[in-house]
Parts: C-alpha cells; sequence; structure tokens
C-alpha cells in the first residue's frame, strides 16, 4: 500500500534531519561512526569507545561451545588513518592487521577476554 503524502516519514529518515540528503561531511562521519562488536562468541561484560580517541574497549566471557568468532567492526577511514593497535588477552585473533573486521577466536575453556583497540601504532 502507499503512504499518504502527509504521513509521518521513520525517524532517522532524510526528511527527519537526522542524516541530510547529501554526502555525509567527515565531522558527520567522525560522531556517528565507532568501533564496536557486532557479534560476541561468549557473554559480554563491558564495552567503551570513546570518540575523541579513538579507543575501544570491550570485555567478554568467552563460551567454548561457540565456534564463530568474536567479530569486532573497526571504521579504519574515520578513526583509524594511521592505523591501530590491537590488544587481546584470553583469545586470540584471527585477522590481518590493519583489517576493518576483527575476528577473534575463543580458547578451549570459557575465560575472560578483553580486547583493545587505540589509535596508531602498538
Amino acid at each position: 500500500t502507499r503512504r499518504p503524502a502527509t504521513a509521518p516519514l521513520p525517524a532517522g529518515s532524510h526528511s527527519s534531519a537526522l542524516w541530510p540528503p547529501r554526502n555525509a561531511t567527515a565531522s558527520q562521519l567522525q560522531v556517528l561512526s565507532e568501533t564496536y562488536a557486532s557479534a560476541v562468541a561468549g557473554t559480554p561484560t563491558s564495552m567503551a569507545f570513546n570518540p575523541d580517541t579513538a579507543a575501544f574497549t570491550m570485555g567478554y566471557e568467552s563460551n567454548p561451545a561457540i565456534s564463530a568468532p568474536t567479530v569486532i567492526v573497526v571504521p579504519t577511514s574515520t578513526h583509524y588513518p594511521h592505523g591501530y593497535c590491537l590488544r587481546v588477552s584470553g583469545a586470540r585473533t584471527a585477522s590481518p592487521p590493519g583489517a576493518a573486521h576483527i575476528d577473534i577466536t575463543n580458547g578451549p575453556s570459557a575465560g575472560a577476554v578483553t580486547v583493545s583497540v587505540t589509535a596508531g601504532s602498538c
């Protein structure tokens, strides 16, 4: 069915001014994008992103019954144009350095996992 011309548009549409009907500016991308976990192979205990420094931290309790990786989405061109430093404790990284998606695989037993991503080299 067709919506009448006077019907309100969904929030977040171009007409609601939450996103302009043109290409995004660098400052908009800086504010609206962030590093985040799109999948967690366990139970998340913490997650934070600082848009001023591009520092991301995450903690989770791994579940060895989950074979899929934890996936961290890293907006490399927006927050890490000169690379990033990845540190993982309690699991291992299965992605090449500088990847836009970081895959982290659990070990054979449950345990605490910490992940940090910071701008620049380690």
